[in-house]
């Protein structure tokens, strides 16, 4: 009740700004402008949490209903890959894919993937330094499908990768980093991808980058 009592009026400062910014309301200079663009990108960080807390809270009351629909992998790849364009090239990292060739379409919860694949990417991009690359890809398995995002950037410590897709976990990184999150993003990817009948793992050491994989059956 919470989180959606937060939702509407967060939303609405954020449409408030976009409509100052596009000056409908008037004339604005450039540092009003730089401003609003502020305002916009926390609105949007704090929707996003609220959007974590949302659905951890239906997971866990059994309620992550699946509308399942054939899916061409290779396009939601792509799709999700265009989106996170500007904020790769923001920090000089390679977005790349890595598709088998003629991957078969496969029976699944569309979104349910694009938000895993948005979670792994983002955090690809936020833990990868300048000049870094990321790859995502997708192959068949045993009849199944895998998908993945592997990433040169800081990797993560033996030590956590145990509890790391438990709830309100964060690596070591992740908590000096100045783009904080929930610790929730990577236990809902975890249930979504259960949920789908499959898993995710992760394999990563320091300094050597991470590579986040899901396995799904194909129907």
């Amino acid at each position: 009740m919470i989180a959606h009592d937060l939702r509407a009026p967060i939303s609405t400062v954020l449409n408030t700004a976009e409509v100052m910014e596009n000056g409908i309301f008037g004339t604005i200079s450039q540092e009003q402008q730089e401003w609003l663009g502020k305002m916009q990108k926390t609105c949007r960080a704090v929707l996003e949490i609220v959007s974590d807390f949302l659905d951890i809270s239906k997971i866990e009351a059994g309620r992550l209903d699946l509308i399942k629909e054939r899916i061409d992998l290779y396009k939601l790849i792509q799709g999700s890959l265009e989106s996170y364009v500007p904020m790769a090239t923001v920090k000089n990292i390679a977005l790349t894919s890595q598709v088998e060739p003629n991957l078969p379409d496969i029976v699944a919860d569309a979104r349910r993937l694009e938000q895993v694949l948005a979670n792994l990417i983002s955090n690809a991009i936020k833990f990868t330094g300048a000049g870094g690359t990321i790859e995502v890809g997708a192959g068949r398995l045993n009849g199944d499908v895998r998908f993945w995002v592997k990433d040169s950037g800081e990797g993560i410590a033996a030590d956590e990768l145990a509890d790391l897709f438990e709830k309100y976990r964060q690596t070591t990184s992740g908590k000096k980093s100045t783009n904080k999150g929930t610790g929730l993003g990577l236990a809902i990817c975890k249930k979504i991808a259960e949920a789908h009948g499959g898993k995710i793992f992760v394999e990563s050491s320091v300094g050597q980058g991470s590579t986040f994989a899901v396995e799904i059956p194909r129907h």
